[in-house]
């Protein structure tokens, strides 16, 4: 038998080959293209795609590197860092076997990028939180704000909005036993009183089931705060009084000059004295002066200080015929049409003109009748005369009437007399408490109480008929630091424990509808709604933050032209991808001024899914090259407000926050989704003294989405002026930080020490709320410039100096000369305090800093204070830093975590994360 002739073999010829080496070549090329086409997931962003691939990869072949190398660099830019540093460990031990050529860089990168990862953990146990609550809490905090040219909050007793319920049951959680409200910025408290009129009469009527109610209000002024306590006091009162009785007009009297008046008659001022001083007495025995409000105690104090004042001798502060004329004054070129009164309202009209020219608002007429006859005879006897003498009534009330002492906050007052508010017009509450939003409506009025006594009347039920239902919390402070303490849990609910605020464990921290009105006009707009009152939303989809614009809203038609000056956001993809907002009713284009009108924002629906699955997307955040340019925009918006006039002050844009607030808001953009690693590299870049990026300082007061959008090319801008601040914050924001502080660029927490600075040249002209910030300038470096009369303007007008891209615009500050001036001889510092009556600044900073501008190299440098708003000196000389400056107390470092050196330097390649 003939052998079959054998075939010579081919080179380069593949043997036959086996079912199992047929199944591992086909695995290897699965794995080869699955790893392949998550590597161009990886390219395109789509990181999460990207990682589904890595994961099949890996699970073909487990002992091979690369799917898993891969996964952990996807990881990590998710931000995912404990699946990160696992994956990568488990990638090292892949590599160790497989001992390829490559196999030294291959444990280099992945070692690099577990100390990445773990330079962006910042996992605090329950003695990490208490130390964080410590830091927050103590004397030794950070301020967010610029300081202030004034020496207290401002007090406007009397509010301007309509007065509107926010209770909406259509988009209530049906099955909620409980419904939790804030009011940031409660004021006169019309919108509160209006939501218990709406729960009750709906309750009654059966529209919705009985719940218990929770009201945190919130305001800055203690006087703002006593005087709804007296109102609450004279209401839980007026709810147990026979209705249409002459006991319960009597009070509602009173209460209607308390809230609306400026003068009333000596039998309501001595009522009110009557609840003051109850209320007083209380307080000084530390007492909680009704069953249905809760006032923290370490507020207490500051409402006995006020409520003492409007009885004991500041009552005499002014005298009845000195506030008849400030009301006349303050009412001049008021629109005597009266074009607000609804139709046939004539008598209203009159009794208004009496009020302009004598500051007097009718009583009851059962009041009268029982208490004042002279007055009812005057009234009565001009009622019918076209031109009613005014001089009458003048003469008459300023014999027997006294002004409402609730007007006033005495230290506000002391600081700026001119401002004392009488400027409103009483009248205008027929706009604000509008007739057929009314339960109980007017019946045959007259005058203006008839319209109020049904308003007091229905509250004063709604009280009895909630009874242990209904709990109102007061803060006193600022919205934002009360928003801060609720979110980071900064009470104790052991009332044993003395050295922390006491809360009980009952009350919420977390709301299903926050107030803020017009607050946010006054805090950098909606920067800090979204990064302080949006966590104390619930994130349900019933859940929602209701705000306007009244101070400057001829500047702003539309919601986007608001967030677009202090957000830099243009468009609502932003505001859902950059601040997790949905808007749900946008501004009203039927009035003249839009935004003036509520506005109400939610949770976005992927943070909302985020919450409910407790997974997010990467596809719905914006991406990283996008958000770099936007956060870099944002941190010179902050550093370099645009300048502003200051001949209207209804037309200021108001840039209170300082540097830090980025600090706050990087945490709060790391709970949304955004990796920590991105902020990491931000600020380090920014304290490194450089960063090369498109954005600029605002060029223009409001931005438009025009001026954020404007093309720039991209360019390195020197941060220099402003990293040494940066770099002291974020060593003492260390605890709050989503990552790990580099030591080689930020001073150590032990050379940190409040330094006073002595500015005894500083000048108080044309105050304004906090706009103040201390301007630290070389000697050698500014007399190094060769034009010593640009020099000099420069110095009283330095945003030109400050900015980074000035030169852009002006070409004489391109020289060499400026350049060096920026980078080595100005420091702007924004967050310290001062002390307006000693003249005083304090501010945390660094011993080496304190040496640089101490003049330890031989260089003098001078300190000023100046001001952010029109940007110049607020002195008339600048200090010598040596001559000024006091060493006081050190930092006390709250955290001893161990703080391993952060990487500072540039993100991955593409090319370097995946082969």
């Amino acid at each position: 038998m003939k052998r079959p002739k054998r075939k010579n073999k081919v080179i380069g010829a593949e043997p036959a080959s086996s079912p199992v080496s047929e199944k591992a070549a086909i695995t290897a090329v699965t794995t080869n293209n699955l790893r392949e086409e998550g590597n161009a997931f990886y390219k395109g962003g789509k990181l999460d795609e990207a990682c589904i691939k890595y994961i099949e990869a890996a699970k073909l072949s487990p002992t091979e590197s690369a799917p898993v190398r891969n996964l952990s660099a996807a990881l990590y830019e998710l931000g995912k860092y404990g699946e990160c540093i696992f994956h990568a460990q488990a990638a090292l031990k892949l590599v160790e076997e497989e001992r390829t050529s490559d196999m030294e860089i291959q444990v280099k990168k992945l070692n690099a990028r577990i100390e990445k990862a773990q330079s962006c953990i910042a996992d605090f146990g329950d003695e990490e939180k208490q130390k964080r609550r410590n830091w927050l809490m103590g004397p030794e905090g950070v301020a967010r704000c610029r300081p202030s040219m004034f020496q207290t909050s401002e007090y406007l007793a009397v509010g301007h909005d309509v007065a509107a319920s926010l209770f909406d049951p259509d988009s209530l959680d049906l099955e909620s036993e409980s419904v939790a409200f804030f009011f940031g910025g409660v004021g006169d408290g019309r919108t509160v009183l209006q939501t218990f009129i709406d729960i009750a009469n709906l309750e009654q009527i059966g529209k919705v089931k009985e719940r218990t109610y929770h009201f945190s209000v919130n305001d800055i002024s203690k006087s703002a705060i006593a005087r709804n306590l007296v109102l609450w006091m004279m209401l839980d009162e007026l709810s147990d009084l026979e209705e249409g009785g002459e006991d319960a007009v009597m009070l509602m009297n009173t209460m209607y000059f308390v809230y609306i008046g400026t003068m009333m008659p000596g039998y309501a001022f001595e009522q009110l004295c009557g609840f003051t001083e109850k209320a007083l007495n209380m307080l000084k025995n530390r007492e909680q002066p009704l069953k249905w409000l809760y006032l923290h105690e370490e507020d207490m104090e500051k409402y006995v200080e006020v409520l003492g004042a409007w009885i004991g001798s500041p009552k005499d502060l002014f005298t009845s015929a000195e506030i008849v004329q400030r009301v006349r004054t303050a009412m001049i070129g008021k629109n005597e049409d009266a074009e607000f009164l609804e139709p046939n309202e004539e008598l209203y009209e009159q009794e208004r003109k009496l009020y302009l020219e004598s500051a007097v608002l009718l009583p009851a007429q059962e009041v009268l009748e029982q208490h004042d006859s002279t007055m009812l005879e005057l009234i009565s006897r001009n009622s019918n005369i076209p031109k009613v003498p005014m001089a009458v009534f003048k003469g008459y009330v300023e014999e027997n009437w006294h002004f409402n002492t609730t007007l006033v906050d005495t230290t506000w007052y002391k600081g700026l007399q001119p401002h004392f508010d009488v400027g409103f017009d009483p009248f205008e509450s027929v706009r604000h408490f509008p007739v057929d939003k009314m339960i109980s409506k007017p019946k045959n009025s007259t005058r203006l109480f008839d319209h109020f006594a049904p308003f007091f009347m229905q509250v004063a039920k709604a009280v009895k008929f909630l009874g242990g239902r209904l709990q109102i919390e007061a803060f006193l402070g600022d919205y934002v630091d009360v928003a801060e303490r609720l979110q980071f849990g900064l009470y104790t609910n052991d009332e044993a424990e003395e050295d922390w605020p006491y809360r009980p464990a009952s009350f919420p921290v977390l709301y299903d509808r926050v107030h803020l009105g017009n607050v946010p006009d006054y805090t950098s707009g909606h920067l800090t709604t979204f990064l302080h009152a949006l966590p104390l939303l619930t994130k349900k989809p019933s859940s929602y933050i209701k705000a306007n614009c009244f101070h400057n809203s001829s500047f702003f038609k539309t919601l986007l032209s608001y967030t677009s000056e202090y957000n830099l956001l243009t468009s609502g993809a932003h505001l859902s991808s950059l601040a997790g907002i949905r808007v749900l009713v946008r501004e009203n284009d039927a009035i003249t001024l839009p935004m003036t009108d509520y506005t109400y924002y939610a949770w976005s629906q992927a943070q909302l899914v985020r919450s409910w699955s407790k997974k997010s997307k990467f596809s719905d955040l914006v991406p990283r090259a996008e958000f770099t340019t936007w956060f870099y925009a944002l941190f010179l918006r902050v550093v370099l407000p645009f300048k502003q006039s200051l001949e209207s002050r209804a037309r200021i844009i108001f840039s209170p926050l300082n540097i830090s607030v980025l600090l706050r808001l990087a945490s709060h953009m790391v709970g949304l989704g955004y990796p920590a690693h991105w902020f990491s590299e931000i600020f380090h870049s920014i304290i490194s003294g450089s960063i090369t990026t498109t954005a600029r300082p605002p060029c223009a007061s409001p931005l438009k989405a025009s001026d954020v959008h404007r093309p720039h090319a991209t360019r390195k801008l020197c941060t220099s002026p402003f990293r040494h601040e940066l770099a002291t914050l974020m060593r003492l924001f260390e605890p709050i930080l989503p990552f790990q502080v580099a030591d080689e660029l930020t001073p150590r927490k032990e050379e940190i020490y409040q330094y006073n600075f002595h500015l005894p040249g500083y000048d108080n002209s044309n105050p304004q709320p906090s706009c103040l910030a201390l301007l630290f300038m070389s000697h050698n470096y500014t007399s190094s410039i060769p034009n010593n009369a640009a020099m000099d303007r420069l110095k009283l007008h330095p945003r030109s100096l400050l900015d980074p891209a000035a030169y852009e615009s002006e070409a004489s500050l391109k020289s060499s000369q400026f350049e060096a001036l920026r980078g080595n001889g100005l420091v702007l510092w924004s967050s310290f305090t001062f002390d307006v009556e000693n003249k005083v600044a304090s501010a945390w900073m660094g011993e080496g800093f304190i040496d640089m501008v101490g003049g330890m190299d031989g260089d003098q440098w001078t300190v000023g204070l100046f001001r952010t708003d029109i940007w110049e000196p607020a002195f008339k000389v600048p200090e010598l830093v040596t001559e000024s400056v006091q060493k006081g107390e050190r930092w006390n470092g709250d955290s001893e975590m161990n703080t391993p050196s952060a990487s500072g330097g540039s993100p991955e390649s593409m090319e370097d994360s995946f082969e």
